[in-house]
């Protein structure tokens, strides 16, 4: 036979003094036999291993490919075109010479994460009686430059001309297109300075390169468990993986170049990044350049040394099944913080659940004071 109490002397008092004692005997139950207790140790017995898979995604993989693409960048310099001058015929022709030094942006050698074919302007030296072709001038990089066609764009270079010698100014972040010839006036700066026409334009191929990153989701009043607020999930984002945060978070995903992908658009567009705080890192530019004599032909060869090498490590090496790139230990991180986050969520709920008690131990002994108060009696 089971016995309940159904009956206070003291009625609501008596109630709400009971709901006190049966929120002390929780709020001091024996830690050790918590099942807050045991999530919390199931919670870091997940968490330890992953940070140290979090920490080998990034000494293996991601950093390794990071500091070889900073090695392209110190490589592929507008000094290394000048040393290795050669200029294109169409954009295409300069994106064409791009992929092949750089690799194609969606193929897992590529490296740049935005490209474009940069006008080279050209003025031929020329002195006919009076009239000196380029005139003198001097142009910082930067600078804004259109022309009567409606091209328009900036110095990619300081431009400062040698009156009477021939000469070339680079344009970049192109809008429109730019035309040459007696008559097409190029303005530089805001309004703009008239200048004289360009008598040709050929095209070189530059690239952006940003890192390689992992980003994963965190819920910062997860981890750590915040028992102050009711919103567990509130102002989560996508982070950066880094030595600072490895080992917290969920859903650990490569992004090669920093392009967004996803399950249904599996192929990156140009200057797409993957939404992440900070944004994907911007290392440096790279540009064209001959590759078919010294010193362009040994540069060539150093960039491709690199590219197979960032490969490797994005996506493994074909010839040996068990070596999957980064991916093995990215899969391994997503799984095993599967584990770990619901440990996490049952450790935030477990100390909520306190904090809320608490509360509501408050609240029972308020209205108990206020109906033992001799003056509510009258």
């Amino acid at each position: 036979m089971g016995f309940a109490v159904t009956s206070y002397s003291d009625e609501a008092v008596g109630i709400l003094s009971a709901r006190i004692i049966s929120l002390d005997q929780t709020l001091n139950f024996p830690a050790n036999v918590t099942q807050l207790q045991v999530d919390e140790d199931r919670y870091g017995m997940f968490k330890d291993p992953v940070t140290k898979v979090d920490a080998n995604i990034l000494s293996k993989f991601v950093d390794p490919i990071n500091e070889a693409k900073q090695n392209v960048v110190n490589k592929g310099t507008i000094d290394n075109f000048w040393k290795n001058y050669e200029v294109y015929g169409s954009e295409s022709s300069a994106i064409t010479q791009l992929d092949d030094i750089y690799g194609d942006f969606v193929d897992n050698n590529g490296l740049y994460s935005d490209r474009e074919a940069n006008p080279v302007l050209s003025f031929t030296g020329s002195s006919i009686g009076l009239v000196v072709h380029p005139p003198a001038a001097s142009f910082s990089a930067g600078v804004a430059v259109s022309d009567a066609a409606g091209g328009s764009g900036k110095l990619l270079l300081d431009f400062n001309p040698v009156a009477g010698l021939s000469t070339v100014c680079i344009i970049e972040d192109i809008t429109g297109s730019f035309s040459s010839g007696v008559g097409n006036t190029l303005f530089f700066g805001t309004p703009g300075v008239a200048y004289t026409y360009n008598d040709g334009i050929s095209f070189i191929g530059s690239g952006e390169i940003h890192e390689d990153v992992d980003v994963m989701h965190i819920h910062p009043n997860l981890e750590p468990p915040d028992p102050g607020t009711d919103d567990v999930f509130g102002n989560s984002s996508n982070v950066i993986l880094t030595s600072s945060n490895k080992g917290i978070g969920f859903a650990n995903t490569f992004f090669p170049n920093g392009l967004n992908t996803s399950l249904t658009a599996p192929t990156p567009n140009l200057n797409s990044f993957v939404e992440c705080t900070p944004a994907p890192p911007f290392i440096g530019k790279v540009f064209t350049f001959s590759t078919t004599s010294s010193p362009g032909d040994s540069v060539i060869v150093s960039i491709g040394n690199s590219q197979k090498y960032i490969e490797n490590l994005r996506v493994g090496i074909l010839a040996n099944v068990k070596d999957v790139g980064v991916g093995s230990f990215n899969q391994a991180s997503v799984e095993i913080k599967k584990q770990k986050k619901s440990h996490a969520i049952n450790t935030w709920s477990g100390k909520r659940m306190r904090v809320v008690a608490g509360e509501d131990k408050a609240g029972f002994q308020a209205a108990i004071d206020i109906l033992t108060d001799p003056s509510y009696q009258e």
